[in-house]
């Protein structure tokens, strides 16, 4: 089985200032998520093969993504992150999948993503006006 991920995300500084260490963000974007499986399958009748069956299954899926986030500087280079995000499955689904799939009839899955970034050329410059 191979999955893969693919976020396109949009990081807005909604609050913080020139000279301060922390920020708080708003994050939105898409992710997009797709899998692929392949299988082998046999039939044996006493130890014989009497039939082999190969399945092949490929799902792609697309979801909105959308939260806050806060950032702290540890250096020039370095700052520790923590996102609150939202995804939405944008493929229709009744309220009553939902419910089941994801515990809420709006289909929002809740996410938590804690983490160190590492900036190759340090912060970038505070905005001149």
């Amino acid at each position: 089985m191979r999955t893969y991920c693919v976020p396109v995300l949009a990081r807005y500084a909604a609050l913080g200032f020139a000279h301060s260490r922390g920020h708080l963000d708003a994050v939105l974007g898409a992710t997009l998520v797709g899998a692929k499986v392949h299988f082998d399958e046999q039939d044996r009748v006493n130890g014989q093969a009497v039939r082999q069956i190969s399945r092949r299954y490929q799902a792609t899926n697309g979801f909105l993504t959308a939260g806050i986030g806060a950032r702290y500087a540890l250096g020039r280079h370095l700052e520790s992150v923590v996102d609150w995000t939202y995804n939405r499955n944008v493929r229709f689904a009744s309220s009553m999948t939902n419910r089941y799939t994801t515990g809420n009839r709006y289909g929002l899955t809740p996410a938590v993503s804690v983490g160190l970034r590492y900036r190759f050329t340090g912060h970038p410059k505070p905005a001149a006006f």
